[in-house]
């Protein structure tokens, strides 16, 4: 008995002590602090027990819910969930809409009770709808990072970056993958057979049988033309519509009714300006597309793979690395590998010189289903996602190669008062790279601290400038100073904060002009006051010409 006793005791002693160490790695990190996240429901556990693959279309067997995949309304509840759980390092925010009006959600991760400067990195998920598992593997990405937060791992991570997480992009072609598993593209409605009306773009329809317990396809006519099945769900390919090598041929159609039309124009779609605007307001130095269908690893040139590239040595070096964790080839070691224009890889690259690649995370041999063909079965996701987060948090972790800048440190001076502007005032920062390249500098202004507008660019030679604020609308304003040598990275410094207001403090020679006066007024009015009740005359003359003039008047 004495035996179990002490045994017992010595096991609560080790489980106290355990807990005490995790509380104390937490609260060291500063991250993790009485946080409502109980009822908080990760990724792995959502997915436990999840189905495996059903003969024919899995999704159309499922329906609108998606089965183990999110759909929209439990990705947002999720993120939402996630946002409440943890508030010292989530931050969620929509980024605009999309056609059909639904928000598009990005998550932000950082330590935020650490403000020194950070640099950005970015994932984004499902820019094509019938590839489901971009979402899961954005999803898992923020749960395992957060969860495994709490255990002291990633707290670096979280201390020196923002990541930021945008898990469907493409919320609207999602919607109807229950009934249309092949569609790629938005919902941008779209007249694709050219017969004059949009409305009756649903001519193909997947549906369940449950009599052969398998999903079919039937093509009827809605618009009565005598043709079956050739008005689809419209919209455009939002991976063809980014302004890099928009309308050169061979990478993507100008054909409404294919799979790849590219738009109108480059950015004729909410989805890709959204991204197109996220990118100007931050200065990323690595960003993941993640796409499925295939399994390769792809960096630019898109459009063609021949082309010289400014930073060739570091992109291989990156993709040597990334098939090493993944073992996934790399683009030109598959067979049928295509050149695809107007792409979002080429454009983060040609025009904000991130260092990008994209993930298809996943390929199965044709089947017979589209599903099938785009995304594991809902026992496998767990098990892709374990597969593609390595090569995330790689990344994410911002590998440096030949890369040595140093970032630069922020200052505001001149304000007419503290932390409020009323006029010019100059910003001043200070910045060394040890490579002792030149360096080209650009100043950023923001309302809400994610969204930015350039003041000033291509500033090379100089640390500071002038902001005339006469014409800015008086409110909270977050300043950063980006900086890059024009070869390696770029660093930037956000967490400077200034009140604009409208209307300039009073100055103090005012204040004394008018309180010289009011004292002047009231010396003269004591004068005149003194004067009345003590009856002081206004003569002047001596005593003794009043008394002689008295006398000559008594005479």
């Amino acid at each position: 008995m004495k035996v179990r006793r002490f045994l017992k005791t010595l096991l609560l002693l080790v489980l106290i002590l355990n807990l005490r160490s995790v509380n104390t790695i937490l609260s060291n990190a500063g991250i993790v602090k009485e946080q409502n996240n109980s009822s908080y429901i990760w990724l792995w556990e959502e997915l436990y027990g999840a189905p495996s693959n059903i003969p024919g279309e899995d999704v159309v067997f499922w329906g609108e819910s998606l089965g183990p995949y999110h759909n929209y309304t439990e990705m947002v509840n999720k993120l939402v969930s996630l946002n409440e759980s943890f508030p010292e390092i989530v931050d969620l925010f929509s980024l605009g809409k999309t056609w059909r009006g639904n928000e598009i959600w990005c998550v932000k991760l950082t330590n935020e009770t650490i403000t020194t400067a950070k640099s950005e990195y970015y994932i984004v998920g499902n820019h094509h709808a019938r590839e489901l598992i971009s979402v899961e593997n954005s999803l898992y990405f923020l749960d395992r990072i957060i969860y495994e937060t709490q255990f002291g791992n990633f707290t670096n991570l979280l201390s020196n970056k923002e990541l930021y997480v945008i898990p469907m992009l493409n919320p609207d072609g999602l919607s109807i993958i229950h009934t249309f598993p092949e569609q790629r593209k938005n919902l941008r409605e779209i007249d694709d057979d050219e017969d004059g009306t949009v409305i009756d773009e649903y001519e193909i329809v997947y549906f369940w049988n449950t009599t052969s317990n398998t999903s079919e396809k039937i093509e009827i006519d809605l618009d009565g033309d005598s043709f079956q099945g050739e008005d689809l769900p419209g919209g455009v390919d939002l991976n063809r519509n980014y302004l890099a090598f928009w309308d050169v041929s061979g990478g993507s159609s100008p054909v409404k009714v294919e799979s790849t039309y590219r738009g109108e124009a480059p950015f004729s779609e909410n989805e890709t300006q959204i991204i197109r605007n996220f990118m100007r307001g931050h200065f990323f130095n690595l960003a993941v597309s993640l796409h499925s269908g295939i399994q390769a690893i792809i960096s630019p040139w898109g459009y063609n793979s021949s082309y010289p590239i400014a930073d060739g040595d570091e992109f291989q070096a990156l993709l040597s690395e990334l098939k090493s964790i993944t073992l996934l080839p790399l683009w030109e070691e598959i067979p049928g590998n295509y050149n695809a224009s107007g792409t979002w890889d080429d454009y983060c690259y040609l025009y904000h010189d991130i260092m990008c690649f994209t993930l298809e995370t996943y390929g199965a041999f044709p089947s017979g289903s589209f599903f099938d063909d785009y995304n594991p079965s809902g026992d496998q996701i767990i098990a892709n996602c374990e597969m593609v987060f390595p090569a995330l948090t790689y990344l994410a972790m911002e590998p440096q190669l030949t890369y040595s800048n140093t970032p630069p440190s922020l200052d505001v001076t001149n304000p007419s008062r503290e932390n409020q502007v009323f006029d010019n005032y100059t910003i001043r920062w200070s910045m060394n790279d040890i490579e002792e390249d030149s360096l080209n500098c650009s100043v950023l202004v923001s309302r809400n601290g994610w969204n930015w507008t350039v003041l000033a660019s291509n500033i090379i030679g100089s640390t500071s400038i002038f902001w005339d604020v006469t014409d800015v609308t008086p409110g909270s304003y977050y300043l950063k100073v980006a900086v890059s040598d024009g070869e390696n990275w770029i660093f930037d410094v956000s967490d400077i904060k200034l009140n604009v207001k409208k209307e300039p403090p009073k100055s103090r020679a005012s204040f004394w002009i008018l309180a010289v006066f009011i004292g002047t007024s009231a010396v003269v009015y004591l004068f005149f006051y003194i004067r009345k009740t003590k009856k002081i005359g206004k003569d002047w003359e001596p005593d003794s010409y009043k008394e002689s003039q008295a006398e000559k008047k008594k005479k």
